[in-house]
């Protein structure tokens, strides 16, 4: 272990971390880590120079793993990340670390899921880990990595645990259900052929929530609608879900005869016309 001192020291002067775990033979000689003072010790050096310097991307986290991968295998790095989150002080940085191992490799994210389903970390508990509530959904690959762990705990816990209406209701809690993020969010997903039928279950919870709200497709249409509707082309995930939430509308409200013209719809102006015509009382 560093002494007060020398850790003072090695703070005010900024040494890099990988000098400083060169220098603690205790650490690097024991076969065990989660429970070693010296490491523990360590990583709550690593906070404090990312913290003075700047930021994570000082000893960034890939620099952190492949210097512990040097006389560690990926099985005993995800285990000893697993075990250091009981740590307060170091919680952290062991949750950064699972993210990373996650997204390095495709091998590594399935050690990563199975030593969290060992530990029955719930998908709750597993989006606050990789920070997901901190972060924007769209277009992020742990949110995707998170979704594909809701399939293998709903499985390991006989098919009920955390159903698609379940994930619809917890992510509703984390996206504003009236605006249009949730749309495109969930309109995405249908790009990832094993998330497909999520994301028809999504868009199917999104219209019901809408209609029992009492949003009109014009009212979405406009809640932050950037660029406005008839700027849209018909590629783009809005376009997809405004038009496809029009038809459900209209059907709803048993308006039958804009029915064939909401679905003939191919244009963002077209749309827009379509969405004022369906939204009349």
């Amino acid at each position: 272990m560093l002494d007060g001192i020398a850790y003072k020291l090695f703070l005010k002067w900024e040494v890099n971390p990988a000098d400083i775990f060169q220098r603690l033979r205790s650490v690097r000689a024991s076969g065990k880590l989660d429970d070693n003072k010296g490491f523990i010790q360590w990583l709550q050096y690593v906070n404090k120079y990312r913290a003075k310097r700047g930021g994570e991307s000082w000893f960034a986290d890939y620099k952190l793993v492949e210097l512990l991968r040097k006389s560690k295998s990926d099985a005993e790095l995800v285990t000893l990340f697993q075990s250091l989150r009981r740590y307060p002080a170091v919680k952290n940085l062991a949750d950064e670390m699972q993210a990373y191992m996650i997204l390095s490799s495709k091998s590594s994210r399935k050690i990563v899921n199975r030593e969290w389903l060992k530990s029955g970390e719930s998908p709750a508990q597993v989006f606050n880990i990789l920070r997901l509530n901190k972060q924007t959904l769209s277009n992020n690959p742990l949110f995707i990595q998170w979704l594909r762990y809701t399939k293998l705990y709903r499985s390991k816990s006989g098919g009920e645990a955390f159903s698609d209406v379940d994930i619809f209701n917890f992510l509703s809690a984390e996206t504003m259900i009236r605006s249009n993020r949730f749309g495109t969010l969930a309109e995405s997903l249908k790009g990832f052929p094993d998330l497909k039928p999520l994301a028809k279950t999504l868009l199917a919870q999104l219209y019901q929530r809408w209609l029992k709200d009492g949003f009109s497709p014009l009212y979405i249409a406009n809640y932050g609608m950037e660029p406005a509707v008839s700027k849209l082309k018909n590629t783009d995930p809005r376009f997809a879900y405004l038009k496809a939430y029009t038809e459900y509308y209209v059907r709803h409200h048993e308006k039958n005869d804009l029915l064939d013209i909401v679905k003939k719809v191919t244009t963002g102006k077209e749309l827009e016309t379509a969405i004022a015509v369906a939204s009349k009382p």
